[in-house]
């Protein structure tokens, strides 16, 4: 997609306007992280993501990326307020520094890991379109991994942790 000089402005716009849209899901959510099944909304964002990565590949007018950029936006508050407050309802408060500390160090890794592959294949490939696509297997395992969590046994443990300090 080769952008002209008003086009590259309004890209930006669009990047820079893109978070606004994701305020009500990320309320929504916020409000649901209690239920012991919350992953399940967690896993339905992740899916949104890896149709998104797999839309990129048909890009080919500035309306195209415009559109997904508002999906980005709509789905990335919510899932990023809900993976933080399940997270915080999964973890003894009188230990969050330590756990939110690796939590956040996992989001660096993953901001290095997706642009890696993103790179890699699209070097490989010799298009940006593959390596696009090749970030749905990020999103593919990061659901398969939610999956294994049992939330009710580690808000359990978790509430039994802080009773006992």
């Amino acid at each position: 997609m080769n952008l002209a000089s008003g086009e590259r402005l309004a890209a930006l716009a669009v990047l820079a306007a893109a978070p606004w849209p994701a305020y009500g899901p990320a309320l929504h959510r916020g409000f649901v992280r209690c239920f012991p099944r919350a992953w399940k909304q967690l896993v339905a964002g992740l899916a949104v993501y890896a149709a998104i990565s797999l839309a990129g590949f048909f890009v080919r007018s500035t309306a195209d990326f415009y559109a997904l950029a508002l999906m980005v936006g709509v789905v990335q508050g919510g899932t990023q307020a809900l993976s933080r407050s399940l997270f915080a309802a999964m973890v003894p408060k009188t230990h969050s520094a330590e756990f939110f500390g690796f939590f956040s160090t996992g989001e660096k890794v993953a901001g290095i890991i997706g642009p890696a592959i993103f790179g890699l294949i699209g070097q490989l490939t010799g298009s940006s379109r593959w390596g696009i696509v090749s970030i749905t297997m990020l999103f593919a395992g990061g659901a398969l991994l939610l999956r294994r969590v049992d939330v009710a046994e580690a808000c359990r443990v978790a509430a039994q942790v802080d009773a006992s300090v």
